[in-house]
């Protein structure tokens, strides 16, 4: 058996050409198309407002960003990085503070993130955590296992089994 494969647009086309022919409620179409009616409402709404370029996907991107760096800020921020090369974010905020309050500063960690993007900072490099004694406890668990050491035997013989290993 063959399955059938429509792209979104052609069933919303398909939907539409439903709805038109009035042979359909919205009920009956949302049943169809398993969609919502507040769904099908808004595509309609759509269509006679643009035609079929009403019906195609929208970004969903927002159209501004209120709480974005200014543009000049950055700048600000970058050329003040690039005469103190030794300088992190911190420091360049601080130096920019302390030479010119009268302007609003972004926190360290925003610079930070803006001269990552600039690729003006390095990131630090992982440390790698473990869990302490695991290698230690383990030997001894091992060593009590295959009959070396037993319950017995006192602390000191167990730290000086493990230290020979």
């Amino acid at each position: 058996m063959f399955w059938k494969e429509t792209c979104a647009m052609d069933q919303k086309k398909q939907m539409i050409g439903d709805y038109l022919s009035g042979e359909y409620s919205f009920t009956q179409l949302s049943e169809m198309y398993q969609v919502r009616r507040k769904t099908i409402h808004k595509w309609i709404r759509r269509y006679e407002a643009e035609g079929q370029s009403g019906l195609e996907e929208r970004t969903r991107a927002p159209r501004s960003y209120p709480n974005a760096t200014p543009l000049e800020t950055a700048r600000e921020i970058v050329s003040t990085k690039l005469r103190h090369q030794k300088w992190g974010p911190k420091k360049v905020v601080a130096w920019l503070e302390e030479h010119r309050p009268e302007e609003r500063w972004p926190v360290a960690s925003t610079a930070g993130e803006i001269l990552k993007r600039e690729g003006l900072v390095q990131s630090r490099r992982k440390r790698r955590r473990t869990s302490p004694y695991t290698e230690r406890l383990s030997s001894a668990l091992d060593l009590i296992r295959s009959g070396v050491l037993t319950l017995r035997d006192n602390l000191r013989q167990v730290m000086e089994s493990i230290a020979i290993r």
